[in-house]
């Protein structure tokens, strides 16, 4: 960051905007160091534009998948949101859709005027993943693979998904311009329409992806995959609808 005139003050303030599919405010820090501009109108209009590059970031979590063998038949049948009547859910795999959202402001005064550049952070996460398969299928080590494998593509569509949201959020964030100068006369206004204004776009790209990430896990849940998994195991073939409870992304 480079260094501000000797007759001006960088100020820096630090807060979260939104974050979903978290506990918690996720209340942060806020800091602001200001001091007066003596200088005239248009060379305080030329300091603004100036200020330190903001283009915003947009990032995703890796993803750690967890693998969870204690539940019963029963136990994911009650976790899969949409089971069907006598539905017994072999394998079932949970990822919690979330958006970290911050701001980093960077602005100056003079008198009463006020100008900002706002830097937009946002992590995109799938966490916490889990990998669940009934417990009852322990001691069955044919059919507790062809569960897992199902599973592992849904893991799968999830990392591709993560590796496509980002570019995708981050496209609308700069068509908005979300790192112009801002002017005001206090910096609280700047800041607060410029969380308005990120939190509303960050809304609509999350129910964008919802949906996406979806669509992307019912085409891994077809007939022709229930039908299949398991069906080369010298058990008792599965019933299709026995495999397949799927937890929705966004699903607390």
């Amino acid at each position: 960051m480079r260094a501000p005139p000797p007759s001006a003050a960088l100020f820096i303030l630090y807060l979260t905007v939104a974050t979903s599919g978290c506990d918690g405010d996720g209340a942060r820090e806020r800091t602001a160091q200001v001091a007066r501009v003596t200088s005239g109108p248009q060379d305080f209009a030329a300091r603004c534009a100036g200020l330190p590059d903001a283009a915003p970031s947009v990032t995703a979590q890796p993803i750690d998948v967890r693998f969870d063998e204690t539940r019963s038949l029963a136990e994911l049948t009650a976790l899969y949101a949409r089971a069907a009547p006598h539905h017994a859910t072999l394998g079932l795999t949970h990822a919690q859709l979330a958006y970290a959202t911050s701001l980093v402001a960077n602005g100056l005064r003079q008198g009463r005027e006020v100008c900002m550049r706002v830097r937009v952070q946002v992590e995109v996460s799938l966490a916490p993943m889990i990998v669940y398969i009934a417990r009852e299928i322990a001691t069955d080590p044919c059919r507790r693979e062809a569960v897992r494998e199902h599973e592992l593509r849904h893991v799968e569509e999830h990392a591709a998904f993560l590796r496509e949201a980002p570019e995708r959020l981050h496209s609308v964030l700069a068509a908005a311009h979300v790192d112009r100068v801002r002017t005001a006369s206090d910096a609280e206004t700047i800041q607060a329409d410029a969380a308005r204004e990120v939190r509303a776009i960050v809304a609509a790209a999350e129910a964008t992806d919802r949906s996406l990430l979806a669509a992307r896990q019912a085409a891994v849940d077809t007939p022709e995959a229930y039908a299949g998994v398991g069906s080369g195991c010298a058990s008792t073939p599965l019933d299709p609808r026995a495999d397949g409870g799927r937890d929705s992304p966004d699903r607390r």
